[in-house]
């Protein structure tokens, strides 16, 4: 996904927790800037402007850094002129959704990409999002998935991975 996104010219800055290294192209990401720590990844994200942020693993980072990432999940998609950054669109990567992401996070929301998850988080899902086909998502073999847009109907998809 960074890749695409960066060969439509769209900078793309990842917090990954789980990387011991910083930098441009790390850990797999094909990104323009990678880091485990949190505090510079805020920095790079209010200091940019019209990035693809993607946060690894936003569920510990909700749990760690609340009122951080509630800031960047509401305020982040708006231009702001005292950090003279903004204008981002973000991805949020996590398990556990409902229990760790804020109502007013998730309400931010506009595409939803579920793989396989347990049932109970199943009928969440399609209730939050107003579609039934996700409370079957617990069915969903190994690399497909439903991909929802807000008012759109679900699309199934299957991540191809390369040999």
């Amino acid at each position: 996904m960074a890749g695409l996104l960066r060969s439509r010219s769209k900078p793309v800055i990842v917090y990954d927790p789980t990387q011991p290294a910083r930098g441009q192209n790390v850990g797999g990401w094909n990104a323009n800037y990678v880091t485990p720590d949190f505090e510079e990844f805020q920095q790079v994200y209010w200091s940019s402007r019209f990035c693809c942020a993607i946060i690894d693993e936003a569920v510990v980072a909700f749990r760690k850094y609340r009122n951080e990432m509630l800031e960047m999940s509401v305020r982040g998609r708006h231009l702001c002129p005292e950090r003279g950054g903004g204008g981002h669109s973000n991805v949020l990567i996590g398990q556990g959704w409902k229990n760790y992401l804020e109502k007013a996070a998730r309400s931010q929301c506009t595409r939803l990409v579920c793989f396989n998850v347990e049932r109970g988080e199943c009928r969440d899902l399609a209730s939050e999002w107003n579609c039934p086909a996700l409370a079957d998502a617990c069915l969903l073999p190994r690399f497909e998935y439903i991909r929802l847009d807000r008012m759109e109907p679900p699309v199934k998809g299957r991540v191809e991975i390369p040999r």
